[in-house]
């Protein structure tokens, strides 16, 4: 029992520390682009809440599942924007298959400001198709 009781532990665990080292690449890359002038708003990743409606097999329940991209400069999006944006993450399936994997269900695009912004199953985007 002990056993079974470290190896979900385990798990838990690298699933966490994935979560930490993915965000933080991810705001350094963004970080980078913004100060090379190759993006013209700041933007950042986080983990928060997700929507209970998107959970799928491998959801969070422990930790948040939501994977957030924060708009900084939020002034004058429209919905487009962030129909726009949220596409250069969600093109990539390969990716959206790994945010899944590591316990995300809903990815958001929002201002940092504003209320307003999008949130997207990614069980929508991607199906796991997963077979016993």
């Amino acid at each position: 029992m002990s056993n079974l009781f470290f190896r979900a532990t385990e798990m838990i665990s690298q699933s966490y520390e994935h979560r930490v080292h993915l965000i933080n690449t991810f705001n350094e890359e963004f970080k980078k682009a913004y100060n090379n002038s190759d993006l013209c708003r700041f933007c950042y990743f986080s983990t928060v809440s997700g929507n209970l409606e998107f959970k799928h097999a491998f959801s969070s329940h422990y930790l948040r599942s939501g994977f957030q991209l924060t708009i900084d400069e939020d002034y004058f999006l429209t919905d487009n924007d962030f129909t726009l944006i949220s596409s250069y993450v969600l093109e990539n399936t390969e990716f959206v298959k790994k945010l899944m994997v590591i316990g995300y269900d809903t990815f958001i695009v929002k201002g940092k400001t504003s209320i307003e912004g999008i949130q997207i199953p990614l069980k929508e985007i991607v199906n796991l198709d997963l077979k016993y």
